[in-house]
């Protein structure tokens, strides 16, 4: 009997989006995307339990031109994987394909369903704007002349290791993934955010391993692009975006000093990560962790003279300096990933906050839409938090996610310009929020059904409540039940009684 598919809704599991001269064979005779498929597929199915359907485009002319039936496939697969050429990129066909499959989908359970997997370097200069900000597995290395070259092209035989270790990579994301767009008992949740600094080449592999080794253990990695090719300002930003959003940071430091960014004077890439990580003001509550493997030998003077500087100034305060081999290193931080996080606290409360908060949620293309619903809620007397600051981030998304589940008192679903499956998937997020230690239960849960109305909308059965917005209606008219309602449990909660989201 074959294994169980996941159940998450989707006809395929998979669709590889790649350029047909990327397969073609090589000097080494492999053809590279069919090879890459077939390893993806055992390994996934052999870590999930699941029989796996992938779908990819094998016709001669399928880059001739985008069909129909690629537009059918695209709506039918629950994630995108982009294999990452320069010819993909320049391809006009293979734009269309990742840019419909990003038009089409949502970003359910704020996973996002697109994966990078890079086979060849190309500079990040030459990515589209809408690639830059999610992760990405590269399948080639960096030389000592500064030349790529791709693990299967490489004349060491290690790097057959690595290319069979980062298939693994992929595999493991892809069940992450496919296990969240399944619902909340078959997920599991996030434990939180770990900054693993860039390094120099020669501790590239020890730090793939570090955050293998994180995503074994359900944590979120940062930075989740690289940071070459950014100017230092840029670097300086979204290093203290993603440090904020961590919960642990750990800096490897190798024999290199490493590329110097442009604006940033003699700071290398490494050096900024570390000044930005000293001069985080959590101090005590955000533990720091600098790895210098046992008896390294800097290769060159700025990195000794970088070395000197962490040991004699930083070490102890802000950062742990850890001198200690990779394994060693790895027991480390099992000891400190097992220290549970402090939970979420509204800054400044103090007791019961005097009014209950909702936490409104909505699509990035409903944001101004739904102001007006936020707006009536402040002015009837609720706390209202507002939408994300930046959608860019999927791992400071599901940070601030998290912060509202454990803290917000009431949710309200707007349904506006997405579709069904990503209203389930933010209920089936609200419903994770039992186990974030929260102090007392959800008083409410509803969705709000704003224009467009469409006969899917009017079809929608929900054990929720559900809140009619369509015009002529007023943002009055529809909320005013929910409203009432959380009051009155707010009311009972305040006075002891048995209350709350009985959804």
């Amino acid at each position: 009997m074959p294994s169980p598919r996941f159940s998450h809704g989707f006809e395929n599991d998979v669709l590889i989006s790649y350029c047909h001269t990327d397969d073609e064979p090589d000097p080494s005779g492999r053809r590279w995307v069919s090879r890459f498929e077939q390893d993806l597929k055992t390994l996934l199915e052999q870590n999930s339990g699941h029989s796996v359907r992938i779908w990819r485009d094998q016709r001669l002319d399928a880059a001739d031109r985008f069909n129909e039936e690629i537009l059918d496939q695209l709506r039918k697969s629950a994630v995108l994987i982009m294999i990452l050429t320069r010819s993909y990129l320049n391809s006009a066909f293979c734009q269309k394909e990742w840019r419909e499959f990003l038009r089409i989908s949502t970003d359910l359970s704020n996973t996002t369903r697109l994966v990078k997997v890079a086979k060849t370097y190309v500079p990040l200069e030459e990515y589209p704007k809408e690639l830059l900000e999610t992760n990405q597995h590269s399948f080639f290395v960096k030389e000592a002349s500064g030349q790529y070259r791709q693990y299967h092209l490489h004349p060491d035989s290690r790097y057959d290791r690595e290319y069979v270790a980062h298939v693994d990579d992929v595999a493991q994301e892809l069940e992450r993934i496919l296990r969240r767009l399944q619902g909340p008992l078959a997920y599991v949740p996030s434990q939180g955010t770990v900054y693993v600094a860039e390094t120099s080449p020669d501790l590239n592999p020890e730090r793939d391993g570090l955050c293998r080794i994180l995503n074994q253990l359900h944590y979120d990695v940062l930075p989740s692009t690289s940071l070459h090719g950014m100017t230092a300002p840029e670097i300086r930003r979204a290093v203290e975006r993603d440090l904020a959003a961590s919960r642990l940071a750990i800096l490897p430091i190798g024999a290199y000093y490493g590329p110097i960014p442009e604006l940033g004077g003699d700071a290398s890439i490494i050096r900024i990560q570390l000044e930005v990580a000293a001069g985080d003001q959590r101090n005590g509550n955000f533990p720091r962790l600098v790895w210098v493997p046992k008896d390294i030998q800097p290769a060159e003077p700025r990195q000794e003279q970088l070395l000197k500087e962490i040991r004699e100034k930083w070490a102890r305060r802000p950062f742990e300096v850890l001198e200690v081999l990779p394994y060693q290193l790895y027991d480390v931080l099992e000891t400190r990933l097992k220290s549970p996080a402090p939970p979420p606290t509204q800054e400044g409360a103090v007791g019961r906050p005097e009014r209950p908060s909702v936490y409104v949620l909505s699509a990035l293309d409903d944001v101004e839409a739904a102001q007006t619903t936020r707006q009536w809620l402040f002015e009837n007397d609720f706390d209202v938090p507002g939408p994300p600051e930046s959608w860019e981030n999927p791992a400071a998304l599901r940070e601030e996610m998290r912060r509202h589940l454990a803290e917000d008192h009431a949710f309200l679903v707007y349904y506006g310009r997405a579709n069904e499956s990503w209203v389930r998937a933010q209920l089936m997020e609200v419903s994770k929020a039992a186990g974030l230690r929260r102090k007392d239960t959800i008083l409410l849960r509803a969705v709000f059904h704003a224009d467009p109305e469409t006969p899917n909308k009017k079809r929608l059965l929900l054990r929720e409540m559900v809140l009619p917005g369509f015009a002529p209606a007023s943002v009055a008219e529809s909320l005013a039940p929910f409203a009432a309602e959380v009051q009155r449990r707010w009311r009972a909660q305040a006075s002891g009684a048995s209350t709350g989201d009985s959804a």
